[in-house]
């Protein structure tokens, strides 16, 4: 948990903790700078009492928030009846995606990846797996006054292949029209629309026509 954070704070993200102790308690102690530098990007919640002390049986309870507040969750190690395999149930219930990352098949803490896997969980090998099981955004995000991202695919373009696709809304364009605006040379350009049109962000229309695609 505490890598995912800090993984998350190194890449100048937002993530919230989700602490099965009350807010003036710190769990495990040693975390408590991890938890300041969380308070100040992002949020520390808890459900409990402000003078919450840890208890075995709040840590499985307070995993439903966990996924409650996730679009999906990726379980990447886990026996069969570890905490994260209580979080996947919860996200089955709540309708959030569940990714699972394979191990060895004579491992037991890959056991309970594998049987959501079986389960119909989404394999994971890569972030690409991430973000075509994750799909369209629930709202467009307006990252700048020029770049609205709709799905996460999105976030892996390079920026060629990002101001591209900026030229294509949800409006029919013409193709010619896209060589035009690139300002850039013509092959170039053809080249990131096929890029762009096997990463499924683009579709091509009869009549030479060019459409943003949002699923």
């Amino acid at each position: 948990d505490a890598a995912a954070h800090r993984g998350a704070l190194a890449a100048g993200g937002r993530t919230i903790a989700v602490a099965a102790t009350g807010l003036a308690q710190v769990y495990p102690p040693e975390h408590k700078d991890l938890s300041t530098q969380i308070e100040q990007s992002g949020a520390v919640v808890s459900e409990s009492r402000l003078d919450q002390e840890p208890v075995a049986g709040l840590f499985p309870q307070r995993n439903r928030i966990i996924s409650g507040l996730s679009l999906g969750v990726i379980i990447v190690e886990a026996t069969r009846n570890s905490g994260a395999i209580h979080t996947a149930r919860h996200a089955m219930e709540q309708g959030r995606e569940v990714m699972a990352v394979p191990g060895r098949v004579d491992s037991l803490a890959s056991e309970g990846c594998h049987d959501l896997i079986r389960d119909g969980a989404a394999l994971v090998r890569h972030v690409d797996d991430v973000l075509q099981a994750l799909g369209p955004l629930p709202q467009p995000l307006q990252r700048t006054q020029t770049e609205t991202v709709h799905t996460p695919r999105e976030l892996t373009l390079n920026p060629q292949e990002r101001h591209v696709l900026n030229l294509i809304g949800q409006e029919p364009k013409p193709i010619d029209q896209v060589l035009q605006e690139a300002d850039l040379e013509t092959p170039r350009v053809l080249a990131t629309l096929t890029v762009l049109e096997m990463k499924r962000l683009i579709r091509r229309l009869p009549g030479g026509f060019l459409i943003r695609s949002t699923h």
